[in-house]
């Protein structure tokens, strides 16, 4: 009976740590992640050649696209 008893014990222990990793594991999977992150950037001098779905790079690797573009109705000098 005593066996059964520790049987017991160790088996909820081995659940109740196996939960805990799993859900360690998701957590750090999904840590560094950020899947939008909105950048609104005002220019003063022409956007030519700048059109919706462009690639936006940083130090030339690609870290997003062109989601949308328009004029600034409070300060049309600003696009």
């Amino acid at each position: 009976m005593e066996s059964d008893k520790h049987y017991f014990i160790e088996g909820l222990f081995i659940i109740g740590v196996s939960i805990a990793a799993a859900f360690a594991f998701v957590w750090l999977a999904n840590a560094g992640h950020r899947d939008d992150v909105l950048y609104r950037i005002h220019f003063t001098e022409s956007v030519s050649g700048l059109s919706l779905g462009d690639p936006v790079k940083y130090r030339g690797v690609d870290v997003g696209t062109v989601k949308s573009m328009g004029i600034d109705t409070d300060d049309p000098r600003r696009a």
